[in-house]
């Protein structure tokens, strides 16, 4: 009997471990079947109230998440709103995405509006807004008996019956404001357009009319153009209570005649002068026709034309595309000068020298064109704006050009730049540009007086004087023929060429 009992305890004490065991495991099973809780969608929400009797709510998703239909609740003064109630404004549709807007008919203006707006994730529920439209409530005022019409039969009480009411539906008639938008209205054939529906009051249909004999019942359509023409757009927005009519003339062109318009990268020069004209015009034209006012013409779109006389010019520029043409005349646009106004020959000068720091200034025209300066050769590239300044006019020095070219440019001290930018500074022992235009010079001739030159002709004509008296001819360079020559050295300067001016003083010694 002893081991009966103690067996007997045994026995208890392991069904009680087992029990405990299965437990412990259905616990296990029961935590993994719980679903995971959702996470709450949040948002901050914007309340106002639009219209002239204030009949508007619009709600606005300022920022946070993106609300669905299945969890979200719009609930006014205590009745939900349904869907059908809640209009998108400017084409947006659920989600209900940050940056739009919720338009909601509640014309009551006569109270208080309490809006709420909660997002709900399984079991939770959280607010987003609870606001008033009205924060004050109406005078209240006593009411006044009114006469009961009976518009039928009805079971009269003594006293009367307060009884709730609750709407089922609570939207009125809600009038469509008709409006659209296109991502393009001119272009050229053929044209796709987006067309945008952004009426107000949730239109259902919809009727398109493109103007060209095409219409559609999209929302937003797509619609391709493909003859040239300006053309009206309409459509028709209607919903179950409402519809609005809306056309814009003039509403998509296509194809556009051109605009002309040019630029020149020059106006003003020395003969000869090389300016680059370009096209500036608008509307894509096919065709140019340019007229230089010098009797010279081009039909590229962005012609080279070199003036070779002085002169005020009127340029002109007509383009044509498939849509028309245009016209575009600049009166007085290109003034082109003499390079000189005299031509010179001094020859045995004793004492005639270049003033200090006058330069000559002309575009390469022509490659290979070279310098060496300082021990350094330099090549031009076309185009480029050359600058040579000689710094001692005392030293000796040569100056050779013709048709156009510069073939000697020696002297001790110059510097070099090239498109505004120094280069070098040394003596120069070479130079070869074999074309150039837009020549400027400050180059000036002294002639102190007494002294001895040979020869001295100004335009042809000899010039004698008793005694030499002191000149200063200025704006060196090509004479008439195009040809100019400096040459001084120890025992003699000559000069033939061209001059813009010139000055004779009798009394003073030194200019």
């Amino acid at each position: 009997m002893k081991w009966d009992g103690v067996l007997s305890q045994t026995q208890t004490l392991i069904i009680a471990a087992f029990a405990l065991v299965i437990l412990f495991l259905l616990g296990i099973y029961l935590i993994q079947l719980e679903p995971a809780p959702e996470e709450i969608p949040t948002a901050m929400i914007e309340i106002r109230a639009e219209g002239e009797e204030k009949e508007y709510i619009i709600l606005k998703n300022q920022g946070g998440d993106s609300l669905t239909p299945e969890n979200t609740v719009i609930r006014i003064n205590n009745a939900d709103i349904s869907l059908r109630e809640m209009n998108f404004l400017y084409g947006a549709t659920w989600p209900w995405s940050p940056d739009t807007e919720i338009q909601i008919w509640y014309p009551h203006e006569d109270m208080t509006r309490t809006v709420e707006v909660y997002t709900i994730a399984g079991r939770d529920k959280k607010m987003l807004l609870q606001d008033r439209i009205f924060l004050e409530p109406p005078e209240k005022v006593e009411p006044e008996p009114l006469q009961v019409v009976e518009l039928a039969e009805i079971s009269k009480t003594p006293e009367p019956v307060l009884v709730n009411m609750i709407e089922e539906d609570l939207n009125p008639l809600v009038p469509v404001l008709t409006d659209f938008i296109a991502d393009v209205h001119v272009g050229d054939p053929p044209l796709t357009v987006q067309f945008w529906d952004v009426s107000r009051g949730a239109p259902s249909e919809y009727l398109w009319n493109f103007g060209d004999g095409s219409t559609s019942e999209m929302k937003n359509p797509i619609h391709t153009y493909f003859v040239p023409g300006r053309y009206d757009v309409s459509l028709r927005a209607s919903n179950a209570y409402h519809s609005d009519y809306k056309e814009v003339e003039g509403f998509i062109t296509i194809g556009s005649p051109p605009v002309a318009e040019f630029f020149a990268d020059q106006i003003g020069g020395y003969a000869p002068l090389t300016v680059l004209f370009t096209d500036l015009s608008l509307g894509s034209p096919k065709n140019w026709e340019w007229s230089f006012g010098d009797g010279s013409s081009s039909a590229e779109k962005n012609p080279v034309h070199i003036y070779q006389s002085p002169g005020v010019y009127t340029v002109s520029l007509m383009v044509t595309n498939a849509y028309g043409t245009s016209k575009e005349m600049k009166y007085e646009y290109v003034t082109i000068q003499p390079l000189t106004s005299y031509d010179v020959f001094i020859s045995e000068s004793t004492t005639g020298y270049l003033a200090d720091d006058g330069s000559i200034t002309f575009r390469v025209l022509k490659e290979p064109s070279t310098i060496k300066i300082g021990g350094k050769i330099v090549s031009f590239h076309l185009g480029d704006l050359v600058q040579l300044t000689v710094h001692n006019g005392m030293q000796d020095g040569q100056i050779y050009i013709v048709n156009n070219g510069l073939h000697e440019f020696k002297f001790a001290d110059v510097t070099l730049l090239v498109n505004n930018e120094v280069i070098a500074r040394g003596p120069i022992n070479s130079v070869q540009v074999g074309r150039f235009d837009s020549y400027r010079s400050t180059l000036a001739l002294r002639i102190p007086g007494g002294d001895t030159y040979t020869k001295f002709f100004l335009d042809s004509k000899q010039i004698r004087y008793q005694t030499t008296p002191q000149m200063a001819l200025s704006g060196l360079g090509p004479d008439y023929a195009g040809k100019m020559s400096y040459k001084k050295s120890a025992s003699a300067m000559n000069y033939q060429g061209g001059i813009i001016s010139y000055q004779v003083a009798e009394s003073h010694p030194h200019l």
